[in-house]
């Protein structure tokens, strides 16, 4: 089968998503993007790090120039802090270290940034699909039928999931597993657990923190990462214990409320000696509450526990 006969669907215009699309341009594949939201590249709060390896693929692309110019201040600066804010490893140059050693420099910016970059640099944008959300997923010996909310039914040869934790793409693949007698879903949806929750956020205004800076400070059961962005942004993160492992149905929601509670508990915790988390959270624009899902997943994983089907 030629490359012009061969169709991949993508489901997710993500930063995964996307970078594939754009491999699969560059090669003469055909594919199209579902993508669930209404844009490309909606303010969700989140920032990104790239690291040299990422910005070597990225080039590849023909993405590290715009990459680049949108991130201003490659970091230069990482920095470990004590739980009280002090000091305790700095390390400079980090910046020409990087490309000396990887070709590449590490930067931060906000994450659809770098999802518009990608958008941009795809010739084929009717092959994207916005507000195109998805139903179900179809497999036979013809190839795969993905069918959309609004109706629509697409058909190519392979199907990529690139739509996040709350994947359609993943939760289509443990319907039919399951259905089929190969394992029981709940096996499979105890695979996606969390024991670790994250307050993520951008800031402006605030005093204190450098450019090119990428810190960590570390306290108990909770640290707080913060690292400079283009023009006056901050990006930070608070990671903290749930305190218990949660599985599959048993995930927590969250709401605002609950991101102001465990602000409040953690609102002194500090950043620097000067700077605690309610410094950065009294400034922010956008911040977000969410779950770090894991999952292990391994090798050979039908002789680590036995499949229902051969239990019969």
């Amino acid at each position: 089968m030629s490359a012009q006969n061969f169709r991949v669907i993508i489901v997710g215009g993500s930063v995964a998503g996307l970078a594939l699309a754009l491999m699969l341009e560059k090669h003469g594949i055909d594919f199209i993007v579902l993508e669930a939201y209404p844009s490309i590249a909606p303010q969700v709060g989140a920032s990104i790090g790239i690291l040299p390896n990422g910005l070597r693929v990225l080039d590849q692309l023909g993405c590290y120039e715009d990459l680049l110019k949108k991130a201003q201040y490659p970091v230069n600066t990482v920095s470990l802090r004590d739980s009280s804010g002090k000091p305790l490893i700095q390390v400079q140059d980090v910046d020409s270290q990087s490309i000396g050693r990887h070709g590449y420099p590490m930067i931060f910016f906000q994450r659809r940034m770098l999802i518009q970059i990608l958008y941009d640099h795809i010739q084929g944008k009717n092959n994207v699909l916005t507000s195109t959300r998805v139903k179900s997923i179809h497999e036979d010996d013809h190839g795969v039928s993905v069918e959309t909310q609004d109706g629509r039914t697409f058909t190519g040869h392979v199907v990529v999931g690139a739509d996040g934790v709350h994947s359609i793409v993943r939760k289509e693949i443990w319907r039919t597993e399951s259905e089929r007698g190969l394992v029981e879903r709940q096996v499979l949806e105890n695979d996606i657990q969390a024991k670790y929750e994250c307050i993520f956020g951008i800031s402006t205004g605030i005093t204190g923190l450098p450019k090119g800076l990428l810190q960590f400070t570390a306290g108990q059961r909770t640290s707080i990462l913060t690292a400079s962005g283009p023009g006056d942004d901050t990006y930070w993160a608070l990671f903290y214990d749930l305190g218990e492992t949660y599985q599959g149905a048993g995930f927590p929601r969250i709401g605002k409320a609950d991101e102001q509670d465990v602000i409040a508990k953690h609102k002194y915790n500090a950043v620097t000696e000067k700077i605690t988390l309610a410094d950065l959270y009294s400034r922010k624009t956008v911040s977000v509450c969410t779950p770090l899902h894991d999952s292990t997943q391994l090798l050979g994983k039908v002789a680590t526990r036995p499949l229902k089907a051969l239990q019969r």
